[in-house]
């Protein structure tokens, strides 16, 4: 199988996959040594199919951990949100209290 296969499966259908593989891998090795195994280059495409799954398997938790941070970085950057005002809002309130201003001053002179 090539790895954009492996891609479209799920992780619990990958890992399971990598057991399986690594039994039959098993399996061969046994046969080597017993001198039973015909065709060695088995031994091979089985350990780069294991190791095919198992990067897909890694980039799949990487994935969802940079997805986790940021949905995080998301979330303190909504709360860390302040509204900057307008400069129309601003000269509007710098107007208001001096409008205040002077009339505390009438007040309690």
């Amino acid at each position: 199988m090539k790895a954009g296969e492996f891609r479209k499966m799920t992780e619990s259908k990958l890992l399971a996959r990598v057991k399986e593989k690594q039994l039959e891998l098993g399996v061969l090795e046994f046969d080597l040594k017993l001198g039973q195994l015909k065709n060695t280059a088995d031994l091979k495409k089985l350990r780069k199919e294991i190791a095919r799954i198992k990067t897909v398997l890694n980039l799949k938790e990487f994935a969802a951990a940079e997805e986790e941070k940021a949905g995080e970085a998301k979330k303190v950057a909504e709360t860390k949100k302040v509204k900057t005002p307008k400069k129309s809002e601003v000269k509007e309130k710098a107007e208001k209290d001096k409008k205040i201003l002077t009339v505390k001053k009438k007040l309690f002179k």
